[in-house]
């Protein structure tokens, strides 16, 4: 995990050149608490616009506020486990999140999002996936393992949030 911070050189970078070095998914989280992802009325998606500039005003360090996980599996894998144990490839420390809560598994040009049988759930857009049930996943999807709310980004829009943050 880090936060966007750690990102931040490359908001000024062309996207071509993001995208070779930053290849891979991401999910968002808002370190905030008390506060959520904005969502768009009717259709309960997120949107980087929302996220961003409906929420608390931003300080100047606001890169602080989110944290970023790269969807990065074991080289050859297209499967990229999440859950509380250290064994997973993205590591969540809640207490709603179960040991091996779900998967990603890339498919052709997209991925999907499968519940590993959790006690807490898992749930897409507010969707809840039943027990060991999958659902395509779009950039901007809103996913949540247990009680932990994430943004997931391909990394054209995750350029983009860089470039609004710093904007901000």
């Amino acid at each position: 995990m880090n936060t966007i911070q750690a990102y931040e050189r490359w908001a000024s970078a062309a996207l071509e050149d993001f995208i070779a070095a930053h290849p891979h998914p991401v999910l968002v989280y808002f370190l905030v608490q008390g506060t959520e992802l904005m969502h768009v009325e009717k259709t309960g998606l997120a949107t980087i616009e929302r996220l961003v500039l409906d929420s608390a005003p931003l300080p100047e360090s606001s890169g602080e506020w989110y944290a970023v996980y790269e969807l990065r599996g074991k080289p050859g894998s297209p499967r990229i486990s999440v859950g509380c144990s250290r064994t997973c490839d993205v590591r969540i420390d809640d207490a709603s999140v179960s040991r091996i809560h779900g998967v990603f598994v890339r498919e052709g040009e997209g991925w999907l999002l499968r519940d590993s049988y959790s006690t807490a759930g898992t749930a897409v857009n507010d969707r809840s996936l039943p027990p060991g049930g999958a659902a395509a996943l779009r950039s901007g999807d809103r996913v949540c393992f247990g009680s932990v709310e994430h943004l997931f980004l391909e990394s054209p829009e995750f350029h983009a949030l860089l470039r609004r943050l710093r904007a901000a």
